[in-house]
């Protein structure tokens, strides 16, 4: 009869004190995960969303910077003009010796006039550079300026430089509005790259920046990316842009977020890994799993105890009630 009290009374506690620490790690690792996670895309969309503020007052200035040639003197004159104005040329050489981010300018007049930066070489006419689909819808657009990216021969100049780069396009207009003439400014994509890098103190785990560019959807800088990650990255394009500029997809492989460049219709995708993270969560479930199988081990080893305790002074007591009721 008292050993199957005992084993009860020892089954009973056991379970509930295992139940007890079980549901208690359960619910103390989801809590801390969802809050880890939660505050890692919080702090992924801060920075990038600082970051990106940064990159569009960058392409801010980069534009206030072709105002030095718009307003060069006589410029509409030398757009319309038969004869080749020889103070242009140097204009812009000197603008693009005084910012290491400007890889090149070329100015066309829709009358045939050709003026660039001395390091650009094989430039094409205006004619060749309206078939090319993305600039001719700017051109019919009314779009005033526009950033977009592209390789350089598809717009500017024959293939000399095989480097995709960075291009704001402005028409150039006289006082009436009527179009003159197209200014275009390279810039090495890099520069604009940079400022969505990031590192482990910024963001719990690196992120890797792409751009997604809308004439021909190519998704540049995706070397070593598998095909289901490409997908789901375009799958997220595909969808409708919000009125906060920024799209955040979370998947097995980390975080994704989408933001569309300043004045373009390319996107720049920004790839956030949570590997990291996801390492030091597993750290401490382990850690947990471990405390918590010391604790109920503790715990059963004081379930044993105490039911020993409990269950041998009722034995003796049950024995010498026996015994003093067999006497005569």
């Amino acid at each position: 009869m008292f050993k199957a009290l005992d084993k009860r009374i020892k089954l009973i506690l056991i379970l509930v004190v295992l139940v007890y620490i079980g549901l208690a790690s359960f619910i103390v690792f989801g809590t801390i995960k969802d809050r880890t996670m939660d505050m890692q895309r919080q702090l992924s969309v801060q920075y990038t969303e600082q970051q990106n503020k940064n990159a569009q007052l960058y392409l801010k200035w980069l534009e206030e910077t072709t105002r030095l040639a718009l307003n060069h003197p006589g410029l509409q004159e030398a757009l319309i003009s038969e004869r080749y104005d020889d103070t242009l040329a140097p204009a812009l050489d000197g603008l693009r010796s005084s910012n290491m981010d400007i890889a090149g300018i070329v100015i066309y007049g829709i009358e045939g006039a050709v003026y660039s930066t001395s390091n650009i070489s094989g430039i094409k006419s205006y004619s060749a550079i309206r078939e090319e689909p993305e600039f001719a819808r700017f051109l019919a657009s009314d779009e005033t300026s526009k950033w977009l990216i592209q390789s350089p021969y598809k717009l500017v100049s024959f293939p000399v430089d095989p480097r995709t780069m960075l291009f704001y396009i402005e028409k150039i207009t006289d006082a009436s509005g009527r179009m003159q003439g197209v200014l275009f400014l390279e810039s090495p994509l890099s520069r604009l790259h940079g400022f969505y890098r990031s590192d482990d103190q910024a963001i719990s785990g690196n992120s890797r920046t792409l751009f997604l560019t809308d004439e021909t959807g190519e998704l540049l800088e995706s070397e070593g990316l598998g095909d289901e990650r490409i997908e789901e990255i375009r799958g997220l394009a595909n969808e409708q842009m919000p009125e906060s500029g920024i799209l955040m997809q979370e998947t097995g492989n980390g975080i994704v977020l989408l933001y569309r460049m300043y004045k373009s219709e390319d996107l720049v995708v920004i790839l956030i890994d949570t590997d990291r993270l996801a390492d030091q969560l597993n750290w401490l479930k382990y850690a947990l799993l471990i405390v918590n199988g010391a604790i109920a081990a503790l715990f059963v080893f004081l379930i044993l105890q105490l039911s020993r305790s409990i269950s041998e002074p009722l034995k003796q007591l049950y024995r010498k009630m026996r015994r003093t009721m067999q006497e005569p």
